[in-house]
């Protein structure tokens, strides 16, 4: 058994097979990082979406229930790695229990999370993003927030995609080099 776990927690209608958090989850597996991710975004695809709040209830209460039967003391490293929705449910539930050497990894945090995000935490944001207005203003006190000047919320150019494997590439790298130094 590993003595280091990364757990995926995706974002609504972002799910933990798409690009942000498939190939970190690679990187993570390749250092031997035991894998868990969290599926509870099973309605995602329907076109009625949940309110955020309604949404967020559901899949914390979801995740719970699979998180209450990790023993995290057991790890010498833990990551989290969350996108958006999954953003909120990451730092809520790592603020309610006493993770030990817990690193989180925020993809487009939305303003809920804000809370929830420590010093030590990287961060990767849309500088103009819907979901969380003044991004650059929001996360400037955090010295590993990195605004990606874009205006997806799931941090693509729709217009190009070279460009968003050139966005993607900088951002498996940041991680990279960030988590080398760990």
């Amino acid at each position: 058994m590993s003595n280091k776990l990364c757990v995926v927690f995706p974002g609504r209608r972002y799910s933990c097979d798409r690009s942000l958090l498939y190939y970190p989850s690679c990187y993570f597996s390749r250092l031997g990082y035991q894998m868990v991710f969290l599926h509870y975004d099973a309605h995602r695809e329907k076109q009625d979406m949940l309110p955020l709040k309604e949404n967020f209830l559901l899949a914390y209460k979801e995740s719970k229930l699979i998180l209450n039967q990790i023993d995290f003391s057991k790890y010498e490293k833990v990551i989290f790695l969350s996108k958006s929705l999954g953003t909120i449910i990451a730092g809520q539930y790592a603020s309610e229990k006493n993770i030990p050497n817990l690193t989180q990894v925020f993809f487009t945090p939305v303003d809920k999370t804000l809370p929830y995000i420590n010093k030590e935490d990287l961060i990767f944001a849309a500088e103009k993003d819907s979901y969380m207005e003044d991004t650059s203003l929001k996360l400037a006190s955090f010295p590993h927030a990195h605004i990606l000047p874009i205006q997806a919320h799931s941090l693509e150019d729709k217009e190009d995609e070279l460009h968003s494997l050139k966005i993607l590439e900088a951002i498996i790298t940041t991680i990279q080099d960030f988590f080398q130094k760990k």
